[in-house]
């Protein structure tokens, strides 16, 4: 409670994680990493997706959030459960080579990000296998602050999203060329201004992932990363 006690809403932007316990190792090194950087990344928040993990990092005073249990993330309507939050259930510790559970998870985070965003925040979500060595994020993603934008990062304000990539070709980056099958968008980092298109792309997003539920060609490549991708080439930029 006391990472969120000043923060208003309106220009703050939040770094977060999200992930379940069978990922506690990774949580855990993620917040040494936000808590070393300097100057330090706050306000932070944890997504858990299960209720241990909610539980280890309240023991630990790290400021996490869970989803009602009431929430189905496939249909977003209300369920009865005896659940205390909402809970991922997987015979698999590691859900991406479990299909429909990689897609799950991938559902589960965009309830976080459409919650966050609603709330007026902008949100920085960084996987939990991100390793943050300094806090000088916001030169290259946000104005405002002590600290002015580097110039090449000026049209970056222009943007509602910002997202990292895979594309190591730096003649092609250059040239602002989108990058290559194989050089996929990557989700690992995502900047969200808390702007009507945000919020726009991630209902998209989130619809993407929903119409693929039950499909017999899933596989671990089919996840919210890819889909992401799919949503971004596939619209009129």
């Amino acid at each position: 409670a006391a990472e969120f006690a000043a923060v208003e809403p309106l220009g703050t932007t939040l770094h977060f994680t999200f992930g379940t316990s069978s990922m506690m190792d990774f949580v855990k090194n993620w917040i040494h990493f936000v808590r070393s950087a300097q100057p330090r990344l706050s306000p932070f928040l944890v997504g858990a997706a299960d209720k241990r993990l909610l539980t280890a990092c309240t023991e630990l005073g790290v400021p996490a959030a869970a989803i009602i249990p009431e929430l189905d993330v496939w249909t977003y309507e209300r369920r009865s459960t005896r659940d205390e939050v909402y809970q991922m259930r997987s015979d698999w510790a590691y859900m991406r080579h479990h299909r429909s559970d990689f897609l799950e998870m991938g559902l589960v985070k965009v309830a976080f990000l459409w919650e966050l965003l609603v709330a007026g925040l902008n949100v920085l979500i960084s996987d939990l296998d991100v390793v943050w060595l300094n806090g000088h994020w916001a030169r290259w993603m946000a104005y405002g602050g002590a600290e002015p934008p580097l110039p090449e990062a000026s049209l970056l304000a222009a943007a509602d999203i910002l997202v990292s990539t895979d594309e190591l070709n730096a003649e092609a980056d250059l040239a602002g060329r989108r990058p290559s099958h194989g050089s996929d968008l990557n989700t690992g980092v995502v900047f969200l201004r808390c702007t009507q298109g945000s919020k726009a792309m991630v209902q998209a997003w989130r619809q993407a992932m929903l119409g693929r539920k039950g499909d017999k060609h899933l596989n671990e490549n089919v996840n919210d990363q890819s889909l992401f991708q799919g949503v971004v080439r596939g619209a009129e930029l």
